[in-house]
C-alpha cells in the first residue's frame, strides 16, 4: 500500500471535493463526501452528501449545493431569518483547541464504534467507506459509499440482507425505530428489535428517496422524486420546500427551497416559520430548541457551522471555518447535536488530521477527541464518523 504524507492526504481531500461541485439539484449531489474522489467512474452515480451533500448532498465531506437565480413569480416571501456575524474564527490548527468532554452519541474511529452508553466494538464489514451506520436488530446497519449499497450484519457479525441504496438513515426521537432506503424501497423496523414487525413504504422513484425523520404521531417524512412526503397519513407540505432534511421532536421541518436555501415549516400549525435563509438545518436538539445548521455561500466547502434558534432561524452561537485564503479547519460531513444540547461536527485541518469538535450555545469551541490521521492510500476517506440516532 502506498503512503502519502498529511499534505497530500488533505490535498487529495480538498481537490475531490472541488470536483463534485454541481449547478444542479439532484440525487448525485447527495453524499457530501468522504468517498468523493472514489465515486467517478463507478457503476452508480455516487451522492454527495456531507455531507448533501445530503441530498442533493451526506456528505458526507464535499461540495454542497450551488444556487441558481431566484425564481420569477414568487408569492410574498415569510419573514426572513436573519443573519449574524460569526461570533468566533475557528484556528487553524486541531491540535491548538482546548479539550473537553468526549462526544456523548455514538461514532466510529476506523473498524471501532465508541458506544454512547461507554465501551466499544468493532464495525464488522469494509469500514472505509461507509457514509451511514446505526444499531439495527441487534446488530448494525451499515451504508457502503463505494458500491451503493446498503448492508445488514446481525449480532455475530453475519450478512442478513444488503441491496442498492443512498447512506441515509433516519432515526425517530426515542431511538425505537429506524428508516433506511434498501433495494429500492424505504423500510421501517424496530432498531433494538431482531427483525420482527418491519414495514416498507412505496416509493414513486426508487433511487432519488431517502428518509428524513418521524413526526411525533408515527409518520415517516421522506423525500422522493424530487418531493417531500409522508407515509400515512400523508401531509401536504409548502410547494417552495423542494426537499427536507430534518425533523424535530416538536415536528417542525426543516429543509430547503429549489435554490438551496434554507426554510423551516410546522408540521402542527401548517405554517412556515422561516424561509430564504443562508443557512442549511441538518439536526435537531433533543428538546427541539435549537438546529444544528451550516452556511456555504459559494456551494463548496461550508465556511461557518452554527447553533440556530429552531422556531425563528436566528443565530445563537456561529463559527467561521474557512478564513479569507481557504485555510483553516475544514467540516467533514454534516453537524449533530451531543447529548448535551452542543453541537458536534468532523473537521480536519491542514495537517490532515481529524477530530470531533465541539460548539456550544454560548460560542465555545473545543476538541473532544485527540486528532487522528486517516489510513494512508485511502483518498477522500474519513477515520470518523457519527451513528445515525435521535
Amino acid at each position: 500500500m502506498s503512503t502519502q504524507n498529511p499534505e497530500d492526504l488533505l490535498r487529495a481531500t480538498l481537490a475531490a471535493k472541488a470536483d463534485d461541485a454541481a449547478t444542479t439539484l439532484t440525487v448525485d449531489d447527495i453524499r457530501r463526501g468522504a468517498a468523493t474522489s472514489r465515486r467517478r467512474g463507478r457503476r452508480r452515480a455516487a451522492v454527495v452528501l456531507v455531507a448533501a451533500a445530503v441530498l442533493a448532498a451526506v456528505a458526507v465531506p464535499t461540495a454542497l449545493l450551488l444556487r441558481s437565480g431566484e425564481p420569477e413569480g414568487q408569492p410574498a416571501p415569510a419573514p426572513t431569518a436573519p443573519t449574524t456575524t460569526p461570533t468566533t474564527t475557528l484556528g487553524g490548527s486541531i491540535r491548538g483547541l482546548p479539550r473537553s468532554a468526549a462526544p456523548g452519541v455514538t461514532y466510529r474511529q476506523e473498524g471501532t464504534i465508541h458506544l454512547a452508553s461507554g465501551g466499544t466494538t468493532a464495525l464488522p464489514g469494509d469500514v472505509r467507506n461507509i457514509s451511514a451506520f446505526a444499531a439495527y436488530h441487534g446488530g448494525w446497519l451499515v451504508a457502503d459509499d463505494d458500491t451503493g449499497t446498503v448492508r445488514w450484519y446481525d449480532n455475530t457479525g453475519a450478512l442478513k440482507a444488503d441491496g442498492d441504496g443512498l447512506g441515509l438513515f433516519a432515526a425517530s426521537a426515542d431511538g425505537t425505530r429506524l428508516a433506511y432506503p434498501m433495494g429500492g424501497k424505504i423500510h421501517i423496523g424496530i432498531a433494538s428489535g431482531m427483525g420482527e414487525g418491519e414495514q416498507t413504504v412505496p416509493v414513486a422513484h426508487s433511487r432519488d428517496v431517502w428518509p428524513v425523520g418521524f413526526l411525533s404521531a408515527g409518520a415517516l417524512v421522506y423525500n422522493d422524486a424530487g418531493g417531500v412526503r409522508t407515509s400515512e397519513p400523508a401531509r401536504a407540505f409548502p410547494a417552495a420546500m423542494a426537499r427536507a432534511r430534518a425533523v424535530s421532536v416538536d415536528d417542525v421541518v426543516a429543509g430547503e427551497d429549489q435554490d438551496g436555501r434554507g426554510m423551516a415549516w410546522s408540521a402542527r400549525t401548517g405554517k412556515t416559520l422561516w424561509e430564504h435563509s443562508d443557512y442549511t438545518v441538518w439536526a435537531f436538539s433533543a428538546d427541539g430548541r435549537y438546529a444544528a445548521a451550516t452556511k456555504s455561500p459559494t456551494g463548496g466547502d461550508f465556511s461557518e457551522v452554527a447553533i440556530l434558534e429552531a422556531s425563528t432561524g436566528h443565530v445563537v452561537a456561529a463559527a467561521s471555518l474557512l478564513d479569507d485564503n481557504g485555510g483553516g479547519i475544514v467540516m467533514d460531513r454534516t453537524p449533530v447535536f451531543d447529548s448535551n444540547g452542543d453541537l458536534l461536527f468532523i473537521g480536519l485541518d491542514n495537517t490532515g488530521e481529524h477530530a470531533i469538535l465541539r460548539l456550544t450555545p454560548d460560542g465555545v469551541e473545543s476538541r473532544t477527541t485527540d486528532p487522528v490521521l486517516p489510513t494512508p492510500g485511502v483518498a477522500g476517506y474519513s477515520p470518523l464518523l457519527f451513528a445515525t440516532g435521535p
